[in-house]
């Protein structure tokens, strides 16, 4: 059995911090959007908050929790988006944390293009899954709702901010 010290330690503290603040983000954007007259989506707030997680926490287990659960959260609390839609926005998130982490660990190319890897594969996977929600009924709508331009400098913009802020660990040889 675990401590109280170990559970309180400060990565436990750090890890249920993050988590609490991500998800009130995410329970607040919709009210946000309200008083803002630009679209909050457009800026792909979910993908932001869980890239942030990963930056700050460095814990994988947690930051697949979050991806699964944010659009899940969103849905259940602000009924938004539509509870086929937050599965699938939850595949797109779950597969651009995983492939980031895989390429990171497993490769040597650099974060941003790491990074437009994984978020262009996973976005692939998700106008894939989309595209067979739709034709089995269980979303309507068009494929592509939101515009290629803006997705591109959404992606480009995100790319730009985790690249800043991600340090690759550095192993000390001895």
């Amino acid at each position: 059995m675990k401590s109280a010290a170990a559970i309180f330690s400060f990565d436990n503290l750090k890890l249920i911090l993050t988590d609490i603040l991500v998800l009130a983000c995410v329970y607040l954007i919709p009210t946000i959007a309200h008083f803002t007259p630009f679209p909050l989506y457009l800026i792909d707030p979910m993908r932001m908050l869980m890239l942030a997680s990963y930056l700050v926490s460095r814990n994988n287990f947690n930051t697949y929790f979050i991806a699964f659960t944010i659009p899940l959260f969103s849905f259940f609390v602000g009924g938004h988006p539509v509870f086929y839609k937050a599965i699938l926005i939850s595949l797109e998130l779950l597969s651009n944390i995983f492939l980031l982490i895989f390429l990171l660990k497993t490769t040597k190319l650099t974060v941003p293009v790491i990074l437009l890897i994984s978020i262009i594969a996973s976005k692939g996977l998700y106008y894939l899954f989309k595209f067979a929600f739709i034709k089995l009924e269980f979303i309507d709508g068009k494929l592509i709702t939101t515009g290629i331009f803006i997705q591109i400098i959404t992606v480009l913009i995100i790319t730009i901010i985790f690249s800043l802020f991600y340090k690759r660990k550095v192993k000390v040889q001895v």
